[in-house]
C-alpha cells in the first residue's frame, strides 16, 4: 500500500551504489493506479481496536503522485479521509475532513508527526517522499538483502535517520526503523506480500512503537490495479463525499 508506502527513506564507502538502490526501490512496484480495502487493528497495551478504510492512488509518472485514504468502519471514523498530493519538491499538501466538523482542513508541516486516527502511522508516512530528499549509505550487503540508511537533507522530514532492509528480489523495503532526534521511535515489518503482474504489494504491515507501547497492523482485504483513475478524483471536494470510496472499490 502506497500510505504504506513511506518506508523508502550518499556518501559511503559504496558511493553511488547507495543512491542507486534507493532510486530502484522508489520507482519499482508502482502501478498506474492502485485501490485497496485495508483492515487497521490497534493495541494499546493490550486493548485493541479495529478499523476498516479504503486507499485510493495514482502515481502521476510517480513524481507528483496522489492519494485518498477514507475510513468506512466504525462509525466513530467512518467518512474521516485524508487527501495527500505529494511533490518532487517542497512539503506535501494533505487536507483532512472530519465529518463531526463539516470541513476540511490543512495539513501544517508542524503537524506531520501527529498520528493518524491514533495509529502509530503519522501524517509524513502517508506521503510518497520522493528519494532525492535523502542521503543513503550502506550499512550492510548480504545475499539477496541491503541494509540502507537514510537522512533527510534538510528539516523537510520529522525522522533523523531511516534505517531499512530491502530485499533485493523483490525491491522493497521489508523492516524499517524510524528514528526521531536520533532515537528510535518504530519498527514497520512487511510481514506479508503478494505479486500482480510484475507489481509486490505489501498484505500485511505491523508499526510497532515499544516506547508507548502501541502497535497497529494493518491487512489488506483487496486490491485493484490500473483502474483508470482520473486525476480529478484528487480534491478536497472528493474526500467530503461520504461514498467516495464505494465509488472505486
Amino acid at each position: 500500500m502506497k500510505f504504506l508506502i513511506s518506508f523508502l527513506m550518499i556518501f559511503s564507502v559504496y558511493g553511488n551504489e547507495a543512491l542507486e538502490v534507493a532510486r530502484k526501490v522508489y520507482h519499482a512496484n508502482q502501478p498506474v493506479d492502485l485501490v485497496q480495502e485495508i483492515e487497521m487493528v490497534l493495541d494499546s497495551n493490550g486493548s485493541k481496536s479495529t478499523r476498516k478504510f479504503v486507499n485510493v492512488s495514482k502515481t502521476n509518472e510517480i513524481v507528483d503522485n496522489n492519494s485518498i485514504v477514507q475510513f468506512t468502519e466504525p462509525r466513530k471514523t467512518k467518512g474521516v479521509a485524508l487527501l495527500t498530493m505529494n511533490k518532487k519538491k517542497g512539503d506535501a499538501d494533505q487536507y483532512i475532513f472530519l465529518p463531526a466538523l463539516k470541513k476540511v482542513r490543512r495539513i501544517s508541516s508542524s503537524k506531520k508527526s501527529g498520528r493518524f486516527v491514533g495509529s502509530d502511522i503519522y501524517y509524513e508516512d502517508l506521503q510518497n517522499r520522493h528519494y532525492s530528499k535523502n542521503n543513503y549509505q550502506i550499512l550492510k550487503k548480504g545475499k539477496g538483502f541491503v541494509i540502507l540508511s537514510s537522512t533527510p537533507k534538510d528539516d523537510t522530514s520529522i525522522y533523523s535517520k531511516v534505517i531499512s532492509r530491502i530485499d533485493m528480489s523483490k525491491m522493497m523495503p521489508v523492516v524499517s526503523q524510524f528514528y526521531i532526534d536520533g532515537k528510535l521511535d518504530k519498527t514497520v515489518k512487511v510481514t506479508s506480500s503478494k505479486k500482480y503482474g510484475s507489481i509486490w504489494i505489501p498484505m500485511g504491515i505491523n508499526y510497532q512503537n515499544k516506547k508507548i507501547k502501541h502497535s497497529t497492523v494493518l491487512k489488506v482485504l483487496s486490491v485493484k490495479l490500473n483502474s483508470k483513475l482520473n486525476n480529478n478524483i484528487f480534491s478536497k471536494r472528493s474526500i467530503e463525499d461520504k461514498n467516495f470510496y464505494k465509488r472505486h472499490l
